[in-house]
C-alpha cells in the first residue's frame, strides 16, 4: 500500500466528522466529548499531511494527539457514567494517564520520537472500559442493542485499540522483524482505521436526540 492512499483512507473520518457537524445541536451532551472526538481525530489528520509534506515527520503531532484523544475518552466514559459511577475513578485515571505520557514524550524519550508506552497504556485501558460498557448494555438495553450508539462506539473503540495496542507492542519491543513485516503491520492498521471511522459515522446517526422539555403551566 503507497502512503498516498493510507492518507486517503485516514480521512474516512471526515464522513463522520460532517455528520457531527449536522447533528451536534440534536445532541445530548453526553455525546459530545465522542463528536469532539471525531473532529480532533479530522484535525490531526489533516495536521499529519501538512507534517509530511513539509516536515518530512508527524511525530509531535501525533504524540500531542495521543493526549488529547485520551482526555477526550476518558469524559466520554465518563459522561455516560454507567461503568463506574464514583468520578474519583475518572479523575484518578486522568491523573494515571497524564503522568505516563509526561514519563513517556518527556522524560524517558522526547515528542520528536515515535513513542509507545502512553499508546499501550491508553488503547488496554479503552479496551476495558469497552468491554465492562458493552456487557453493561447488553444487560440493560431494552431496545435492538445493534442501533445503540453506544454499543456502536464500544465496538468500534474494541477493534481499534485492540490493534493499536498489538501494532504498538511491535514498535515497541524490537525483536529483529523484516521491514516487510511492519509494512504488513502498519497496512492491516490502515484498514482496521478505516472500518472503525465507518463505525464512528454509524454511531453518530444513531445518538438519540436531544429531549424536548415543555414546562408545565
Amino acid at each position: 500500500m503507497t502512503l498516498t492512499i493510507a492518507i486517503i483512507l485516514s480521512y474516512s473520518i471526515a464522513i463522520a466528522g460532517i455528520f457531527a457537524v449536522i447533528r451536534f445541536k440534536h445532541t445530548t451532551r453526553f455525546y459530545h466529548p465522542f463528536l469532539f472526538f471525531i473532529w480532533t481525530a479530522l484535525a490531526s489528520e489533516i495536521i499529519n499531511d501538512i507534517c509530511i509534506r513539509f516536515f518530512h515527520s508527524t511525530e509531535v503531532n501525533s504524540n500531542i494527539y495521543t493526549l488529547i484523544e485520551f482526555l477526550l475518552i476518558v469524559w466520554l466514559f465518563a459522561q455516560w457514567n454507567s461503568i463506574y459511577t464514583d468520578k474519583k475513578f475518572y479523575y484518578t485515571i486522568l491523573v494515571i494517564g497524564f503522568a505516563v505520557w509526561v514519563l513517556d514524550n518527556l522524560l524517558l524519550y522526547s515528542l520528536q520520537h515515535q513513542n509507545s508506552i502512553f499508546r499501550i497504556f491508553y488503547a488496554i485501558l479503552f479496551v476495558y472500559l469497552s468491554i465492562m460498557q458493552i456487557n453493561k448494555l447488553i444487560f440493560s438495553s431494552e431496545k435492538n442493542i445493534v442501533y445503540n450508539s453506544q454499543f456502536i462506539i464500544c465496538i468500534a473503540f474494541l477493534i481499534y485499540f485492540s490493534y493499536k495496542a498489538t501494532f504498538e507492542i511491535f514498535f515497541l519491543v524490537q525483536v529483529g522483524w523484516s521491514n516487510n513485516f511492519y509494512v504488513q503491520l502498519f497496512t492491516i492498521f490502515v484498514f482496521v482505521n478505516l472500518f472503525s471511522n465507518i463505525l464512528y459515522a454509524f454511531a453518530v446517526l444513531c445518538i438519540p436526540k436531544k429531549q424536548k422539555f415543555i414546562l408545565p403551566y
